[in-house]
């Protein structure tokens, strides 16, 4: 059973795309390997993994003409319908009901300012 393998934060994401690292990046993190055994082991893991589940993915077979049904039923496929615009209606009609109640609103604090002035000024 294998204890748990941990790479240094700062490195641990540049080690899972080492492969595909640009030069100057490669040249940091390979520095940093030449001194820490737990990024070292990380990528050593890493790799392990890699070259597992390559000869996993080599062991996969399709079936043949499962593959030929899917083919011909994509190759005859009904296009996708036009896409309903009902969820932009929605929220038309939201954002209008939204002003239609903000604009109520100021109507009646409107109403109510010229309702107190106005009893504020009856003797």
């Amino acid at each position: 059973m294998r204890h748990e393998v941990k790479a240094c934060a700062a490195f641990e994401d540049r080690l899972i795309d080492y492969d595909e690292l640009v030069a100057k990046e490669r040249a940091d993190v390979d520095t940093h390997l030449q001194g820490c055994p737990s990024c070292q082991e990380y990528l050593s893991l890493l790799r392990e993994i890699d070259a597992t589940l390559a000869v996993q993915v080599r062991a996969v077979q399709l079936n043949p003409q499962r593959v030929a049904e899917i083919r011909q039923s994509v190759a005859h496929a009904e296009p996708i319908g036009r896409i309903s615009r009902l969820p932009e209606w929605l929220d038309f009609v939201a954002a209008g009901a939204v002003l239609a109640f903000a604009g109520g609103l100021a109507w009646q604090a409107g109403l109510f300012a010229a309702v107190v002035s106005a009893l504020s000024l009856s003797p």
